[in-house]
C-alpha cells in the first residue's frame, strides 16, 4: 500500500509539473511569463562608421544590446563590434556580429548582467550601415 501511494504521488508530481519551466529557446529569446517584466527600449542608434554613444541610464540588472547590420553593397563581409562600458569605463558587455554575403541583413544580441546605472557604447564598424538598440526590463 505504501509503495502504491508513493508511486501515485510520483506520477502526479510528473504529470502536474514542478514549477515554472522555460525551454532553452525561450530563455535565449528573452521571453518572460505574463507576470514578468517586459523589454523596454532605452535608445537606438544608427550609422555607417564607428561611434561612441552618449551616456544612458539602465534601470534593471539584466539588459540587452541588439545589433542589426544593413548591407549597403560596399563589400561581401562586414563586422560590427559593440562594447558596453559603465560610468567608470569598465567593460560591462560586448556584441560581435559578422555579416556575410551581399544584400543580407544580419543581427546579433547580447544579454548584459550588470547593476543598474549609467553606461555608454563604443561601436566599431567596418563597411556597412548598422542599427544598435539597448533595452532593459521594466
Amino acid at each position: 500500500m505504501k509503495r502504491e501511494i508513493t508511486a501515485i504521488a510520483l506520477m502526479l508530481f510528473i504529470a502536474l509539473g514542478c514549477g515554472d519551466y522555460k525551454s532553452k529557446k525561450e530563455l535565449a529569446e528573452g521571453k518572460r511569463s505574463s507576470t514578468s517584466k517586459t523589454w523596454s527600449t532605452i535608445n537606438t542608434w544608427s550609422g555607417d562608421a564607428g561611434h561612441e554613444t552618449e551616456m544612458f541610464n539602465v534601470k534593471s540588472s539584466e539588459w540587452r544590446i541588439t545589433v542589426d547590420i544593413i548591407d549597403t553593397g560596399r563589400g561581401n563581409e562586414s563586422e560590427i563590434t559593440v562594447f558596453a562600458y559603465n560610468e567608470q569605463g569598465r567593460i560591462a558587455g560586448e556584441v560581435d556580429v559578422i555579416g556575410k554575403g551581399h544584400k543580407t541583413k544580419t543581427n546579433g544580441i547580447s544579454y548584459v548582467h550588470s547593476p543598474p546605472g549609467r553606461y555608454y557604447l563604443k561601436i566599431i564598424s567596418l563597411r556597412n550601415s548598422w542599427i544598435v538598440t539597448v533595452e532593459d526590463q521594466r
